[in-house]
């Protein structure tokens, strides 16, 4: 005879086995890779990112898309060998080419081009954390650029690493409300606005990026860009200056290079940009002068090194700062080679 409340027993041990497993060793789903080019499954960009799902990895094969690409989906975008061949071209120069929407997405190694109506960017990201951007070419020439190259609108945590944005008829690399990002290695040069531009940007990390040749300033932050770190970057031969902050406040300023440009200063500083530290950076051989500090107060520069320029630093109308162990060497300004000129400033403190 069967026990059958033996058997009930059984069936609920088994049932309780199966769900502790199912728990302990969930089932692994793998993301998915999707291949886009001639020959492969899809042939654009943007019909791969349709049938994506977040977490999937689209590999583009070499060749030239022409299209606008929105990314809504968090996915791994990359190219499958490097940007020298593989392009992506606007469709309508009046979007984006990449437009990322959605969180945690990459984009490497494209060369991007075609966004030519003001306001729009070779790669935009709108409102998104955690992406990251790196070995692409947005603005490469005069034929081969955006209106911006880069453009991070309310973006955070996100990495640019490596990219070249340059000959672009903006800014090469702009962010605007954008915080906790880091730039490293970039080259935004030879553009028709600023290099690298942030705008109410703050706690921002710039690293060894190059921004050289643009028609305005090198690297610009204006007003409420406040603790963002500048380190190591270089902006030489710009058509304003080489470092420019506007109303922007706890900057750090270590090992930056601002040499030969041709209309302004080195490194400027205006319009109560206070208590920010330059710490080693150089400035040589500027059309004014290697550092300017105009209405400020509580800067503190230590270990500048300022030559050749028409002043090597020159305060006006600002107090409180402090200028420690600056070396401004052969700086052959109107009153026969000022090291530092003070105008209507008090209560500094020079040794």
């Amino acid at each position: 005879m069967i026990n059958r409340t033996n058997m009930s027993f059984t069936f609920v041990i088994l049932s309780l086995m199966l769900t502790l497993t199912w728990f302990v060793f969930p089932v692994q789903i793998s993301a998915a890779e999707f291949h886009v080019g001639s020959g492969q499954t899809y042939s654009t960009i943007s019909a791969a990112i349709v049938a994506a799902s977040d977490g999937d990895t689209i590999i583009v094969h070499d060749g030239t898309y022409t299209e606008n690409v929105v990314v809504n989906k968090q996915l791994i975008i990359q190219s499958e060998n490097g940007y020298s061949t593989t392009m992506v071209v606007a469709t309508s120069i009046s979007n984006h080419v990449f437009e990322v929407t959605d969180d945690n997405v990459t984009i490497d190694g494209f060369s991007i081009y075609g966004a030519t109506e003001l306001g729009n960017a070779g790669i935009y990201l709108s409102s998104v954390d955690n992406c990251i951007i790196e070995d692409n070419r947005c603005g490469w020439d005069n034929t081969h650029n955006n209106n911006n190259g880069i453009y991070l609108k309310s973006s955070g945590n996100c990495t640019i690493n490596n990219n070249t944005a340059s000959y672009n008829n903006g800014v090469g690399i702009y962010m605007n409300t954008s915080s906790e990002d880091t730039l490293t290695a970039n080259i935004a040069s030879n553009n028709s606005g600023d290099g690298i531009s942030l705008s109410s940007s703050s706690s921002n990390t710039l690293n060894s990026n190059t921004a050289n040749n643009n028609s305005f300033d090198g690297i610009r932050l204006v007003p409420s860009s406040n603790s963002n770190t500048l380190n190591n970057n270089t902006a030489t031969g710009n058509g304003n200056n080489g470092f420019l902050l506007v109303a922007s406040s706890d900057n750090n300023l270590t090992g930056n290079t601002a040499n030969s440009n041709t209309a302004s200063n080195g490194i400027y500083l205006v319009s109560s940009s206070n208590n920010n530290t330059l710490n080693g950076n150089t400035a040589d051989s500027n059309m004014s002068d290697g550092i300017r500090l105009e209405n400020c107060s509580g800067n503190n520069l230590d270990s500048n090194t300022v030559t050749h320029n028409e002043f090597g630093i020159f305060v006006h109308s600002s107090s409180n700062n402090t200028f420690i162990s600056n070396t401004m060497n052969a700086n052959d300004g109107r009153w026969d080679g000022d090291g530092i000129m003070l105008s209507d400033s008090d209560n500094n403190i020079i040794s």
